[in-house]
């Protein structure tokens, strides 16, 4: 390494137009390749951004607030690495989002979170929370509207359980959400004067459900060569089912040789969740 450190200054005393040639030439070439250098303008960066999402059920805002944000912003503001936080609430749900500084390894802010969220205790209807990152550069790229002269249910069929999966197995989708949906929602409409006329009450009407609408684990049967997993099939397979179940206690006391259906003191609707959420496409339900 010496030796052509030597020789190159040697070259360069001997021959010092070709020294200059060379440093010109050097300082052109950089000074063309600096001017034509890309630069990406929008480059890839990965955000340290974690959601946090929380559904309760019917829950008014500001129990939301309260029972459900107020506590886990007490528990997130220890993470560390935690830049900014903001939180929202609506009728039913609240979301957290929580920004961490560039260098914050985003595994681990997720590892930590989840952690955080695990040693609070939740009211007992509250869904457990989720957390996932979140992109500000995965934004949806495309919207696809579906219309059609079919019901409501029929059509949220078709795109959940048909056109949904699809889109998924596509190369390059990353997430495919279905906006305005509904849920199925089996009702019952238990009649206060038929009640009365049965000596029956609405409690006696929800065991009756619990009873006979259920299905679980009933534990094993075997013998000297196999063993075989029994199971309950107790749920009702349809509304007319459910119509037909019978109601066996009053307040608590078993009625025995009961023939009281539920047909006879409620009415059973099978539909869809309450509209909260609407989606139009050219003026018509989608």
């Amino acid at each position: 390494m010496s030796r052509n450190r030597a020789r190159l200054s040697d070259v360069s005393i001997a021959r010092p137009v070709l020294a200059w040639v060379i440093m010109f030439a050097l300082i052109v070439f950089g000074s063309v390749a600096l001017g034509r250098l890309g630069v990406s303008y929008m480059p890839d960066v990965d955000f340290p951004v974690l959601s946090v999402s929380v559904n309760w059920e019917g829950a008014a805002p500001e129990i939301m607030e309260a029972e459900i944000v107020d506590r886990l912003e007490r528990r997130l503001i220890t993470v560390e690495g935690l830049k900014e936080m903001t939180s929202g609430v609506s009728q039913g749900s609240a979301s957290i989002t929580l920004e961490f500084t560039i260098d914050r390894n985003i595994d681990a802010a997720l590892q930590e979170v989840q952690t955080a969220i695990s040693r609070l205790e939740m009211p007992t209807d509250v869904r457990p929370p989720t957390v996932r990152k979140s992109n500000p550069e995965e934004s949806p790229i495309m919207w696809l509207g579906l219309y059609g002269e079919i019901p409501e249910r029929d059509l949220f069929v078709l795109a959940d359980n048909m056109i949904l999966d699809r889109l998924q197995l596509l190369d390059g989708v990353g997430e495919v959400f279905v906006g305005g949906d509904m849920e199925r929602n089996l009702r019952v409409w238990a009649d206060n004067r038929k009640l009365k006329e049965y000596q029956l009450t609405i409690l006696d009407v929800e065991q009756a459900l619990l009873n006979d609408h259920v299905e679980g684990a009933a534990g094993y049967l075997e013998n000297t060569q196999t063993e075989r997993n029994l199971r309950v099939l107790g749920e009702a397979a349809s509304p007319e089912s459910i119509r037909n179940i019978r109601i066996n206690s009053r307040g608590g006391a078993p009625i025995y040789f009961s023939d009281i259906r539920l047909r006879d003191v409620a009415r059973v609707d099978d539909g869809l969740n309450d509209h909260r959420r609407i989606t139009r496409v050219d003026g018509k339900r989608g």
